[in-house]
């Protein structure tokens, strides 16, 4: 695949979160529907914690992993547990937000 076209593909996949953030979708259903579409293209493993409050990891393959201590990338996981595609942290794909 060429440079080109993965750059505007994740262009393409940044702007739209940021367009459904800015007309008012949850950040919770963004995460929703980046799982959805991560797990569509079936080349990585959305996880992101339940909460702010949890060690529980849910992923986009739909099972859940406890960390008790820091992230999946601070534990050097590289490939989900479950169905064996590289993980990608919600904090990777999803542009943070000050409100």
């Amino acid at each position: 695949m060429d440079i080109a076209k993965i750059l505007s593909t994740a262009m393409g996949f940044v702007g739209f979160i940021v367009l459904m953030i800015l007309c008012g979708v949850t950040i919770t259903e963004c995460f929703r529907l980046t799982k959805r579409f991560l797990n569509r293209n079936k080349k990585a493993c959305l996880w992101s914690r339940a909460d702010d409050d949890t060690d529980l990891w849910e992923t986009s393959c739909d099972q859940a992993f406890c960390l008790t201590n820091g992230t999946p990338k601070a534990n050097d996981f590289k490939f989900c547990c479950y169905c064996g595609k590289e993980i990608i942290e919600d904090s990777d794909c999803v542009p943070a937000v000050d409100f």
